[in-house]
């Protein structure tokens, strides 16, 4: 409805009559000050009639100039406003890169001092900015020395003095990368040095396996009194241990056979061979007493089997003796002949006593079996 009272009214029709001739129309002063902009920084114009013609062929715009104002259609004008709104973006960003430059120098300038101590702590490890960390010289512990951790805590300080500035992130990332091995390679020594009088075999390995990954210095302490700590304690923690068993158990014969195994390592029930973190001094005591009871006591047994072996042995010589006697007795009496014994021939009886034997006497039978008896044995 608004669009067909526009149209019938004629006010569409004066705006299209009006945008074909000149639409805009400013004064020679506004149209100076708001398109000055656009011209060369090497022309001067010095009037609106020079500004103009500067612009017509510079963008090929059909703008007329009169005596007090400048005339334009709408597209030169629009042509005029889009290039003004790039040309100020263009001045806008340029005075945001000076100014922010102008910024930059002076944040740098006060960083300059806190970068080149950093540098220079760099520099004393021959630490190559332009390298990567895997190509850089290892280990750090070597070219310090004694003021490794004086120099960590100096580039510590340093990392934390210098600003987040774009110019110093590369280098506080190479400062770190540093700083990390070195941190690395002290927490390795420091460890190994816990573990002097440690009885704990299996991180003294670990810690040596990462001293090697780590590549560093040999020491006294890497090559000499942890690997041969390391022995002795594969070799006595399990002894020990199995000695604490035998003992609380009171199992002799386990005991027995570890006193075996102690003396086959060329050890003894003597702390002095043995390593004094273990503190074995009291349970080798124990071990030992145990040890002279045990062959007291086996001692002992073996005395009383060889007393009662002897009095075995005795019975069975005297039983021996005795058998032998009674064998000699016996061939002693078959040996000796028996005494020879006459008898007297019984009186005849009488008549009156005829069958009768008397008190005492024998029958006539039984004398006469008697002495046949008699005369049969050996004279």
């Amino acid at each position: 409805m608004v669009l067909e009272q526009l149209l019938f009214s004629g006010v569409l029709e004066a705006v299209h009559i009006r945008q074909q001739g000149y639409a805009s129309r400013l004064s020679n002063v506004d149209f100076l000050s708001r398109y000055a902009s656009l011209a060369a920084p090497s022309a001067h114009q010095r009037n609106a009639s020079e500004l103009a013609s500067h612009l017509n062929e510079k963008l090929s715009l059909d703008i007329e100039v009169g005596k007090t104002k400048v005339f334009m259609k709408a597209n030169a004008a629009n042509a005029l406003e889009k290039q003004r709104g790039l040309k100020r973006a263009q001045m806008a960003t340029k005075l945001q890169a000076i100014v922010r430059a102008r910024f930059a120098r002076h944040r740098f300038t006060a960083t300059r001092p806190t970068m080149k101590a950093l540098m220079d702590c760099l520099r004393r490890i021959d630490w190559d900015t332009r390298k990567p960390e895997k190509d850089q010289p290892i280990p750090l512990l070597v070219k310090l020395g004694a003021d490794a951790r004086a120099f960590s805590v100096h580039l510590e300080q340093a990392e934390k003095a210098l600003p987040h500035l774009p110019c110093s992130d590369r280098l506080r990332s190479i400062s770190q990368a540093a700083s990390s091995r070195l941190a690395k390679e002290l927490q390795c020594m420091e460890q190994l040095e816990a573990l002097a009088k440690s009885t704990d075999a299996v991180e003294i390995e670990k810690a040596l396996a990462r001293a090697t990954s780590l590549q560093l210095p040999p020491t006294s302490l890497t090559q000499e009194h942890l690997p041969l700590r390391c022995k002795a304690l594969q070799v006595q923690v399990p002894l020990v241990e199995a000695l604490h068993a035998a003992s609380d158990e009171k199992n002799l014969e386990l005991l027995i056979r570890i006193i075996e195994e102690v003396n086959k390592k060329g050890l003894k029930l003597d702390p002095t061979g043995w390593l004094p973190e273990l503190a074995v001094g009291e349970l080798l005591r124990q071990v030992d007493a145990q040890r002279l009871k045990h062959e007291a006591q086996q001692k002992l047994e073996a005395e009383t089997r060889q007393r009662q072996q002897q009095q075995e042995q005795e019975q069975q010589q005297r039983q021996q003796q005795q058998r032998l006697q009674q064998q000699q007795q016996q061939q002693q009496l078959h040996a000796q002949p028996a005494p020879a014994t006459t008898m007297q021939p019984a009186p005849v009886p009488t008549s009156s006593t005829e069958g009768v034997s008397p008190v005492g006497r024998l029958p006539h039978h039984n004398a006469c079996s008697t002495s046949a008896k008699c005369s049969a044995w050996p004279s």
